[in-house]
């Protein structure tokens, strides 16, 4: 399988919920398990245990769970977790331990993509909200002295999906 764990950092806002869709779509496309996950910002002081904050937002990851754990294929699971703390360290530190093989992130002002990217071993997608496109028409993949067989895959997912052109662009020195 191309990916057996996608995840997906949510702030718990309606926008969310067309990024859990659209992960979602693709965790049944590639039949493998999704992690939402919540980071939220550590209070001051604290006595023990999440923030009163994080146990509601934990009830909301629950709840999502419910609705769209049925929809996965057999044998697939929707894992749901919050923490607090920095959200790049917080995601990588998930994505090491779970062993995730791409990060679906809407682009909120609040995650920097590029300190994500540089502190976890595995690919990121970073989705617009409310994308303005309906589909995407070429895909370019630099490939060098070796082919990017995961990005050939994913290029492979997203072309039969909008029904793009890929092209590979040979990379020399």
């Amino acid at each position: 399988r191309l990916f057996n764990n996608i995840l997906i950092p949510l702030n718990l806002r309606r926008q969310d919920t067309g990024t859990v869709e659209r992960a979602m779509q693709m965790a049944i496309q590639f039949n493998c398990d999704v992690h939402l996950l919540h980071v939220g910002k550590k209070p001051l002081l604290q006595l023990g245990g999440l923030s009163g904050k994080s146990v509601s937002h934990k009830v909301q990851l629950y709840r999502m769970r419910e609705k769209y754990a049925p929809m996965l294929a057999k044998g697939c699971m929707l894992h749901a977790h919050v923490t607090e703390g920095n959200p790049e360290t917080m995601i990588a530190e998930y994505a090491t331990i779970h062993h995730i093989d791409l990060v679906l992130a809407e682009k909120p002002a609040s995650l920097d993509i590029n300190k994500l990217a540089s502190k976890t071993n595995c690919a990121i997608l970073s989705l617009v909200p409310n994308p303005v496109f309906n589909g995407i028409k070429n895909i370019v993949l630099p490939v060098g002295s070796y082919l990017p067989l995961r990005r050939i895959l994913m290029a492979t997912y997203l072309s039969k999906k909008f029904n793009a052109a890929i092209h590979l662009i040979a990379l020399t020195r």
